[in-house]
C-alpha cells in the first residue's frame, strides 16, 4: 500500500503479536487469533467519506464481494473464532474483507 508505512507496520505489529501471544499461551489450551477487515460500513467510514457517495461508491468497488461488510459480517467471524467450532484455530488472523486482498 502505498505512502501508508505507518499503517502498513501496525498490521504487521498486530499479526506477528497475535502469533507470540498464541504460542506464549497454547500450553494453557488459550487460542489467540486475529480478525482482519477491509472497509466495513459503520459510523466511522460514515464521517471518513463525509456523506460523500462517490468516496462511498469507490470504496465499494475495492471489493470484490460489494457491498460493503456489515458490523455484523465482524460480529460473526469473532463469534466463530471463539466457539468450540474452531478449537484448533490459533495464531492466525481471519480475513474479513469482502475479497479486498485477493488481487
Amino acid at each position: 500500500m502505498a505512502s501508508a508505512g505507518i499503517y502498513v507496520a501496525s498490521e504487521h505489529a498486530v499479526l506477528g503479536l497475535t502469533k507470540s501471544a498464541a504460542m506464549e499461551v497454547a500450553t494453557h489450551n488459550i487460542r489467540v487469533s486475529a480478525v482482519s477487515l477491509a472497509v466495513i460500513q459503520t459510523d466511522m467510514f460514515d464521517r471518513f467519506v463525509g456523506g460523500s457517495d462517490d468516496a462511498k461508491k469507490y470504496m465499494t468497488t475495492l471489493h470484490p464481494i460489494r457491498p460493503l461488510g456489515k458490523s455484523d459480517d465482524v460480529a460473526s467471524a469473532a463469534l466463530f473464532l471463539l466457539s468450540d467450532e474452531s478449537s484448533f484455530i490459533t495464531g492466525s488472523a481471519l480475513l474479513v474483507d469482502g475479497g479486498f486482498t485477493v488481487p
